[in-house]
């Protein structure tokens, strides 16, 4: 199987993420290799910073990294996605494509793509949705930013150094720290 393969069966595992429902796939109907994920519940937030968390998203990784091949991982991958935290599973499925030998290419998209909502306000989302409804063709649809901020305060002018947005598949998005 190709890189371009395993890329389209790897990409719909990372769409509406948020949008799924919090009931769980039942326990005797998982993967005994996932029994101890889905602590953390679906939508509450991750972070790796807290120690809960990153133990369950080691768990996670340690078995999607262990799956013996990739579809293996698909399915693993795919049985995760409705157990664990979104964000909990875009971070381990993310580090495990960044490691496997059989991913070598395979790119996950970035961290903005998957949850648009944690960077994007709701009714610009909600106005490109209602834009989109009513559009007769394919022609694109743009909705124009409306930025926040003043230029009169200093801080305004670091605003785009410290934006958290990542724009390759790293895992770094949102990890900075006040420790």
């Amino acid at each position: 199987m190709g890189v371009q393969d395993k890329q389209k069966r790897l990409l719909p595992l990372f769409k509406h993420l948020t949008s799924l429902t919090t009931e769980q796939l039942p326990v005797d109907e998982r993967d005994p290799r996932l029994k101890d994920v889905g602590v953390l519940q679906r939508g509450k937030l991750f972070s790796c910073f807290h120690e809960d968390h990153l133990l369950e998203a080691e768990k996670l990784f340690t078995v999607l990294f262990q799956a013996k091949d990739f579809d293996d991982l698909i399915q693993l991958c795919q049985q995760a996605r409705d157990i664990v935290n979104e964000g909990l599973f875009v971070f381990a499925v993310s580090v495990a494509v960044l490691h496997r030998e059989d991913c070598k290419g395979v790119t996950v998209p970035p961290i903005q793509e998957i949850f648009p909502d944690r960077f994007v306000p709701a009714e610009t989302i909600n106005q490109a949705q209602k834009f989109d409804r009513q559009r007769a063709n394919d022609d694109p649809v743009v909705v124009k930013i409306q930025e926040t901020g003043n230029i009169l305060d200093p801080e305004y002018h670091l605003a785009y150094f410290r934006e958290d947005i990542e724009t390759t598949p790293t895992i770094g998005t949102g990890t900075w720290s006040t420790r």
